[in-house]
């Protein structure tokens, strides 16, 4: 090759190498502060979790099962040796050794194969949730799994000029459901005022349903929390969906962001995550208010966060008029980070 040529690719290369160190650092920069991090997560923090007996706040839990573990079950550890849940969740392909799990049975008995189960290595877990053959704990219809990116009363998340986001590795693997069952995967944040007032932001990931609309939107939880919930959208970096108002992507994160899918799994392990700024949080409160006739404070200062979620649903018989539903959906978590970005374009 001509000498000159060498020179030329060798200077190519060396911009290549600034432009991409540069937009690391500025992207490092970026973060003005963190709030959840990475954790080693330990099996004797799986919590159970049936409305009438939540986990203690000095009880910290790193996984939940909610509504799912019914009186006459358990949850029991499973060795690898017996049967793991690498065939729902692909847990392997996130990590293969030292894996700890636990999964649902009957008391007295080892838990049957393919039940729902959590599996946990360092900070990645796998979840299989699994609604056929076991009663609900309650009489409400939806059971969870989920996976605590961080509990902390009173956390203090808005400054002036920044947003909240949240983002991580993440592969939704597998996904049944028989009747009127519905799988979801969502992130799951709870505000609480000084007011004592509350509401949760859900971003969902994934619904299993066919026919779905992509439009957020303000609900109230009749069945359980008897709160608001504010319903948004994750979406990557190169889609702008006007129907989603309620969140944004994360702008300048490095790899790209899988937007929401329904029906069908998206079928590759990549990294989730949203942004939530100031605008649209107060745009959020004023939509509850409106919608339900209340008076929730517009005060960024008066709103703290107290726990960051992530996890899988099923909800059995979203219309009570009709029978009851089954599902099973699995998902394997990498890892999960909270952050505040600058929000300065």
């Amino acid at each position: 090759m001509p000498i000159c040529l060498i020179k030329v690719n060798k200077n190519i290369a060396m911009l290549f190498f600034y432009i991409l160190f540069y937009s690391v650092v500025s992207l490092a920069n970026d973060i003005e502060r963190y709030h959840y991090i990475p954790k080693a997560l330990s099996i004797e923090r799986v919590h159970i979790n049936n409305a009438d007996s939540p986990p203690k706040l000095n009880e910290i839990p790193h996984l939940v099962f909610n509504n799912l573990v019914s009186e006459n079950e358990e949850l029991k550890l499973l060795p690898n040796n017996i049967w793991n849940g690498n065939q729902w969740t692909h847990f392997d392909e996130f990590i293969s050794n030292d894996v700890f799990q636990k999964a649902l049975a009957k008391k007295g008995f080892l838990p049957n194969f393919g039940n729902s189960i959590v599996q946990i290595s360092g900070e990645s877990s796998g979840l299989h949730l699994n609604t056929f053959g076991t009663d609900l704990a309650t009489q409400y219809t939806a059971a969870s799994i989920q996976y605590y990116v961080g509990w902390e009363k009173g956390k203090k998340v808005w400054f002036p000029n920044e947003k909240l986001c949240i983002s991580g590795e993440l592969k939704i693997s597998t996904n049944y459901t028989e009747g009127q069952a519905v799988n979801q995967v969502m992130y799951t944040l709870h505000f609480v005022s000084v007011q004592k007032k509350m509401f949760f932001l859900n971003v969902m990931l994934f619904d299993s349903r066919s026919i779905y609309e992509i439009n957020d939107k303000v609900h109230w939880d009749t069945q359980d929390t008897n709160t608001a919930i504010i319903i948004s959208h994750a979406q990557s970096q190169y889609s702008n969906n006007p129907n989603i108002k309620y969140t944004s992507s994360v702008d300048r994160y490095g790899d790209a962001l899988i937007s929401f899918y329904n029906k069908d799994i998206p079928k590759i392990k990549g990294d989730y995550g949203f942004c939530i700024n100031q605008s649209q949080f107060k745009l959020a409160i004023n939509d509850i208010n409106k919608s339900f006739n209340l008076n929730y404070s517009a005060r960024l200062q008066d709103w703290k966060l107290d726990v960051a979620i992530i996890g899988v649903e099923i909800n059995t018989k979203p219309n009570l008029n009709l029978p009851r539903g089954n599902g099973h959906i699995g998902i394997s978590i990498g890892s999960m980070w909270a952050y505040n970005k600058s929000d300065i374009l």
